[in-house]
């Protein structure tokens, strides 16, 4: 299962210095990426009708710049937060839909519930529709969005919290970067069902997980309670981790 690491260190993008947030306007980025202003609002409104590299262009030109979407306010007494699982055939899930629904209905916030059939990635298309209902927050229980969904998120100031148990926080490793990531073999990818979807000797990728920048993470849920995501806001939970270390 996937760790979430303690450290969460300020990850390297490789892109040089990045400008101030808010000194790039929609068409520096256009310009710069080769594209109509209209296809940026696109990908900074999370339409669907913007070519895959295309929009990951625009995302990665985006990022460099550190632009961000103006704060958008909710009608007072109006919300929805997004309650992702990977599936709901779980002892736990209808105590964690219980203990949301609690809290929300206080703040007179929707839960609006998703399940992936088991999978630990949403699809576009349900990312889609999150982003045009554009919810206060996003809780993803045993999943998680990709990175590049996750840019979506976060451009759109969708917060992304990571609920997780106890026993997934990481304490011995370093820093994201040395997260060790399972290769779970290019049979499970090269065949279906045991029948060949690619030419025979192709070898093929097949990671189990992937490691979130710490950037695109708002917070994290345990049993100890919420912590943003942030070293000292995990070592907040577990102090006596901190003291084991000393």
């Amino acid at each position: 299962m996937p760790k979430i690491n303690e450290t969460l260190g300020t990850p390297t993008t490789g892109i040089g210095p990045a400008a101030a947030p808010g000194s790039a306007t929609i068409a520096m980025i256009a310009g710069e990426v080769g594209v109509s202003v209209t296809t940026v609002s696109k990908v900074l409104n999370g339409r669907a009708d913007v070519a895959p590299g295309t929009r990951a262009r625009v995302e990665a030109c985006l990022e460099r710049h550190r632009y961000r979407r103006r704060s958008r306010r909710h009608p007072a007494g109006v919300g929805q937060v997004d309650l992702v699982f990977h599936e709901f055939d779980s002892a736990w899930a209808m105590e964690i839909i219980r203990g949301v629904e609690a809290v929300t209905a206080a703040a007179k916030v929707e839960v609006v519930l998703s399940q992936l059939s088991g999978k630990h990635r949403p699809t576009q298309e349900w990312l889609d529709g999150v982003l045009a209902r554009r919810p206060l927050g996003a809780l993803f229980v045993l999943c998680g969005p990709t990175q590049a969904q996750q840019q979506q998120l976060r451009r759109q100031r969708i917060p992304f919290v990571v609920v997780a148990p106890e026993s997934t926080v990481d304490t011995a490793t370093p820093s994201g970067a040395d997260i060790e990531i399972e290769d779970r073999g290019a049979e499970e990818v090269v065949r279906i069902r045991g029948v060949p979807v690619a030419p025979h000797g192709t070898d093929a990728a097949n990671p189990a997980f992937d490691v979130t920048p710490s950037r695109l993470v708002t917070g994290f849920i345990t049993e100890r309670g919420i912590a943003a995501a942030t070293r000292e806001g995990l070592l907040s939970l577990y102090p006596e981790r901190l003291k084991q270390r000393a």
